[in-house]
């Protein structure tokens, strides 16, 4: 069975915002959108649930402007580390040399207005990884990392929702050199928009997949003194935008 015609509408005019806007993050939600038909027409009627609470874990990337930042505005001696191997295969870009884990948990609440619309609550908290930075023989480490409070419209298709919506966000940016450290913070509002399949959908127990891009802002860090050296860490500005794909499990409730 095909959707209904107003959730075929609703879907495609999600669909040709998003691709405007992120074209990397809209794929991830076609592709969930090429597969509703074939599942949204579950027997079982969801819009009984009032409430749907879950807890995510998830994976963060396309975080390449992340790094471009840091890896650009190094200077007066500072850079990324040295190609091994007399530069074999070519030096990676900033974002080829990211480390460390890229975890994001979340916390959602979704409250139903009828069939079909629902209000989303997200508050997340996504830790980009690092970047190893250094000068000579000193070395140094560039640590990302975000909060985001939201609020998103959602259309649901059968298991499949679909939000957007305004966010605030809590950036951080960490340089550290050896004993040396230097923390800024910094708030802006963004966008949060993604795409999520839950099921069961008749069931108090739920599991859910998401995908979800976030427009968290920048902050801006001004230059690290080292000890040791006189010449500082350069200032940048880390862009934290940050997309996740996620995992997690919720509980519906009627009232």
């Amino acid at each position: 069975m095909s959707l209904p015609a107003a959730n075929r509408s609703q879907a495609l005019v999600t669909g040709a915002t998003l691709a405007v806007a992120r074209p990397r993050v809209c794929l991830s939600i076609l592709l969930l959108l090429a597969a509703a038909p074939a599942a949204a027409m579950a027997q079982e009627d969801a819009s009984d649930w009032r409430w749907h609470i879950n807890a995510t874990i998830g994976s963060v990337g396309f975080t390449d402007a992340t790094w471009n930042a840091i890896g650009y505005a190094m200077d007066s001696g500072w850079g990324l580390p040295p190609c091994g191997f007399g530069g074999f295969g070519g030096c990676p870009g900033p974002s080829g040399w990211r480390r460390g884990s890229r975890r994001a948990l979340s916390a959602t609440a979704r409250l139903g207005l009828g069939s079909v619309f629902q209000l989303r609550a997200l508050a997340a908290w996504a830790r980009h990884g690092y970047l190893p930075i250094q000068n000579d023989s000193t070395k140094g480490e560039v640590r990302p990392s975000a909060v985001t409070l939201g609020v998103q419209g959602v259309v649901v298709a059968g298991p499949f929702w679909f939000g957007i919506g305004p966010t605030l966000n809590l950036g951080r940016v960490t340089v550290i050199s050896d004993r040396d450290r230097n923390t800024r913070t910094g708030i802006s509002a963004g966008l949060a928009l993604g795409a999520g399949l839950t099921f069961p959908r008749s069931d108090p127990f739920f599991l859910e997949f998401a995908v979800e891009h976030r427009d968290a802002g920048s902050v801006g860090v001004g230059p690290t003194s080292v000890a040791g050296t006189s010449q500082p860490i350069p200032a940048m500005t880390v862009p934290l935008s940050h997309t996740v794909l996620s995992f997690g499990v919720g509980w519906r409730l009627a009232w």
